[in-house]
């Protein structure tokens, strides 16, 4: 009898330790944006290029805070604004407003800030460089 409570209180601590781990475990170094329609993630703001995406892996107990912060600070990025999309943990909504005149590379500086690996791009995937490629 007391080898099987034994067993059930090392199954139970078993679980409870590998429910708290995949509760806690943040996956912010296995980004993607996503973007649905290529043609509509770019809006001319008359100074301004407004940048549309979502970005998958930012879980909801993860804060977007740092990277906005980080953003901030390049002088060619007017605005980072990520929001949490309902009933989509995981997934978030975002735009960014970049400069008109270097806006492709305050795109590219934008996503390394975020970590983004791929880009999902109309169903298909690459890196930042072929983003970047792709909307020149």
């Amino acid at each position: 009898m007391k080898n099987t409570a034994k067993i059930y209180l090392f199954l139970a601590i078993l679980f409870l330790a590998s429910s708290f781990k995949s509760f806690t475990q943040e996956k912010v170094d296995d980004l993607k944006m996503i973007v649905e329609n290529k043609e509509k993630a770019f809006i001319d703001e008359g100074e301004f290029i407004r940048v549309n995406f979502m970005i998958s892996g930012l879980y909801s107990g993860h804060s977007v805070k740092p990277y906005v912060e980080q953003a901030l600070l390049i002088p060619e990025i007017k605005k980072l604004n990520i929001s949490n999309i309902v009933d989509q943990n995981g997934q978030r909504r975002g735009y960014v407003l970049l400069k008109k005149d270097s806006y492709l590379s305050a795109l590219s500086t934008t996503l390394n800030i975020l970590k983004v690996k791929e880009i999902d791009v109309d169903n298909k995937i690459t890196d930042i460089a072929g983003y970047i490629e792709m909307c020149k």
